[in-house]
């Protein structure tokens, strides 16, 4: 069990702080393999500027950038340290080399491979020019139109006098409205939930209910509501107002989408190539 934790915990520490920060499109810049200047010794091993360099590749510009202070430079020599004690402590439990640790870094470094290889595939593709952007957002506008939206919580009841009751303890307490929700509602839906419908947009309810909803502030109740055979409580949570992304406002958002949208077949188109070429036997 000690052993097994321990396997975690250092392919984790290892994976995620050399992971932090990068753009997971990215991937690493090959390090020089000279070893160039000793940047410090942890037990008899040493930690080299190539070790720094290799910390570094793949890196967001706004990591690489800390290498170039002083203080910068030495929270990563840290780090690095922190790594290499380690590391030195998984090899004297014997743990390097075993299955799991090795099947996960598989695992990782295919990943890596597979997106070095999408890069160079995708590499001659032509970015969308300035049209294009703006053909797609005409085509995609209403996902970048939200219309006014209110969050709205229910009791239901078939009872009117049972209704009016508890209508009016919530008046004097309406912090109480998901408890009661909860304890009265008949609604089996929402009363698991405190009477919480979510989000709810003009069209989502019958008119009946929905203007009378819409007329309300946050925080306020509405009276009690008679609709086909039942009663209704409602309690406004919260209030959105419509929202219109203009063009400007989205065009780097859509370009990045535009993109990877128009990736996908060409990428699909390349996987069926590899396996139109490829002898596969699959075993029962």
């Amino acid at each position: 069990m000690k052993k097994t934790w321990f396997v975690s915990c250092v392919f984790a520490f290892l994976l995620l702080d050399g992971c932090k920060g990068v753009n997971q499109e990215a991937v690493p810049e090959e390090p020089s393999m000279k070893p160039g200047k000793v940047l410090a010794v942890v037990n008899g091993e040493n930690i080299t500027e190539a070790d720094l360099e290799a910390e570094l590749a793949g890196k967001p510009e706004s990591y690489r950038r800390r290498a170039e202070s002083e203080n910068g430079r030495k929270q990563i020599l840290e780090r690095l340290i922190g790594q290499r004690l380690l590391m030195q402590a998984a090899k004297k439990e014997g743990i390097t080399d075993s299955p799991e640790i090795n099947a996960r870094v598989r695992v990782y470094r295919e990943h890596l491979v597979m997106n070095a290889l999408k890069d160079k595939v995708f590499s001659e593709q032509t970015e969308l020019s300035e049209q294009e952007i703006k053909d797609y957002y005409e085509k995609h506008k209403f996902q970048f139109h939200h219309p006014e939206r209110i969050w709205a919580r229910q009791i239901v009841l078939s009872d009117k006098s049972k209704a009016e009751e508890i209508h009016s303890e919530l008046q004097s307490e309406p912090h109480r409205f998901r408890e009661m929700a909860m304890r009265y509602s008949e609604d089996e839906a929402s009363q698991k939930i405190g009477g919480d419908l979510g989000y709810v947009a003009k069209g989502d309810l019958p008119t009946e209910l929905e203007d009378k909803i819409f007329s309300l502030e946050e925080k306020e109740l509405s009276g009690v509501i008679e609709y086909q055979g039942r009663c209704y409580i409602f309690q406004v949570v919260k209030r959105q107002k419509a929202e219109h992304k203009n063009f400007d406002q989205v065009k780097d958002q859509i370009k990045k989408r535009a993109e990877y949208e128009g990736k996908q077949p060409k990428w699909r188109e390349y996987i069926e190539g590899l396996r139109s070429q490829a002898e596969i036997e699959i075993l029962d």
